[in-house]
């Protein structure tokens, strides 16, 4: 049996909350093409720099992808890992794939290093994803109507017809 696609989209942003600093952050869980868990909250604490933002969100998403191969094991769903996580922060990328500590990147509690820890115990695969992609963008960004429609398409999300109906048969 070939490897299921688990695939985790992170993303912090500004969304419509500038004036404290505080960013908000969102992900989605895809299990293959569908969507199975999202989350988006301002994070708890103003960043510096827009790779620590980053790196915070994938480490919030890193904990839910723990939890989500857990559960989806224990119910005998199999070939998960890696799981494939896209994040569209080259820096953040960095961070992440490199154990060594560096000056630049001292700022980032121990806590949140959790997500080295998942990439390298090959649960987690970082890859790049350019921001005009990132499907979480959906949950925190003020998008133009044409990008949250190619996004919402791509979440397999579509608009009800004017006919539809809860009742079905088209009553």
């Amino acid at each position: 049996m070939g490897r299921r696609a688990l695939k985790m989209r992170p993303i912090a942003g500004l969304g419509n909350q500038r004036p404290l600093g505080r960013l908000v952050s969102s992900y989605i869980v895809l299990l293959g093409g569908s969507l199975i868990s999202w989350k988006s909250n301002k994070q708890g604490a103003v960043s510096k720099s827009s790779s620590k933002a980053e790196y915070m969100a994938i480490s919030n998403a890193a904990s839910e992808v723990t939890w989500a191969v857990r559960i989806l094991e224990e119910l005998g769903v199999t070939n998960l890992k890696p799981v494939t996580l896209y994040c569209d922060n080259q820096s953040t990328i960095h961070i992440a794939k490199n154990p060594i500590h560096h000056e630049r990147n001292k700022h980032i509690e121990i806590n949140v290093h959790f997500t080295r820890n998942k990439v390298l115990d090959d649960l987690l695969e970082l890859h790049h994803l350019p921001t005009h992609q990132q499907l979480a963008d959906v949950f925190t960004k003020a998008l133009s109507g044409p990008q949250f429609k190619i996004l919402l398409s791509k979440l397999g999300m579509t608009e009800a017809s004017a006919t539809s109906s809860l009742r079905g048969g088209g009553e």
